[in-house]
């Protein structure tokens, strides 16, 4: 079987998530500005609201907002997600809302996700609605829900 141009293979989303985290690391931060991180062995419940970059590889049940979020491996949320950019690694379980400008999912989603851009990336698991303006999978995604081009929001 021949694989389309641009497809990526088996691991490789990994790869495409920890080359946007070495570019958001080597990205010049204002003075003082900090990722702040919510490690693997922590459970927060309640909204959560981050003006800065965010990294989470723990638990959340509730809301959380970020300028720039990722969901890492074997992260779970539970809830509505909104920022700029959003990022649901390979591993990563997200069941709730998503609102934001990007978002890139290589893990599982349940849930409507509302962007201008999506990207279903590897193993990309999303059940629910997209509303996009631009959409893009990879082959080896699954997506099971409607599809919808948003008029330029």
């Amino acid at each position: 079987m021949r694989r389309r141009r641009g497809a990526l293979s088996p691991g490789q989303p990994m790869k495409v998530v920890e080359k946007a985290i070495e570019k958001a690391d080597a990205a010049p931060q204002p003075s003082g500005e900090t990722i702040s991180t919510i490690g693997s062995q922590m459970t927060i419940a309640g909204r959560i609201v981050c003006e800065a970059a965010a990294r989470i590889f723990g638990r959340i049940e509730g809301e959380l907002h970020g300028a720039s979020v990722m969901i890492g491996v074997g992260a779970r949320v539970r809830g509505a997600l909104t920022g700029a950019d959003l990022m649901i690694d390979e591993g990563a379980q997200v069941e709730g809302d998503i609102r934001a400008h990007s978002v890139m999912v290589c893990g599982n989603v349940k849930g409507t996700i509302r962007a201008a851009e999506v990207k279903l990336l590897g193993y990309a698991a999303v059940e629910g609605d997209i509303f996009h303006q631009r959409l893009s999978m990879e082959e080896t995604t699954q997506f099971e829900g409607s599809s919808r081009v948003l008029s330029g929001e």
